[in-house]
């Protein structure tokens, strides 16, 4: 049976991340995982200057704005309002917890890049 690309663009990944001794739940998008992510990602990790950092980090922001569908993360102690998925709020929040998202969704699209075994090609 044929594919489409909105097909492809409405597929969902799920992957939990252990976090601060819980485990939130991401929703993302797979087909979103660019070619455009990948090289922003590579520019975070190499970034020398101020100028390099700062548009990397809001990169980041951008990237995970773009790339989660939803979470189970919360603003309140009372678990009604979630955390909105906007670049503007995920700057809010601390580098590792960032990271540790941005990684695992790395990993889950791309197996390898997390160390799991994956056979030749």
């Amino acid at each position: 049976m044929p594919l489409s690309y909105s097909q492809v663009q409405a597929d969902e990944g799920k992957v939990p991340v252990p976090m601060y001794g819980e485990i939130l739940n991401i929703v993302y998008y797979p087909s979103k995982m660019t070619d455009d992510i990948l090289l922003k990602f590579a520019g975070l990790e190499s970034a020398r200057t101020l100028a390099d950092v700062k548009s990397g980090l809001i990169n980041l922001n951008e990237m995970l704005a773009d790339l989660i569908k939803s979470w189970d993360f919360y603003e309140d102690d009372e678990q009604k309002v979630m955390w909105p998925l906007t670049a503007e709020s995920i700057a809010r929040l601390d580098m590792t917890f960032k990271m540790k998202c941005l990684y695992a969704i790395i990993g889950h699209v791309r197996p390898e890049a997390a160390g799991a075994n994956v056979p030749p090609s």
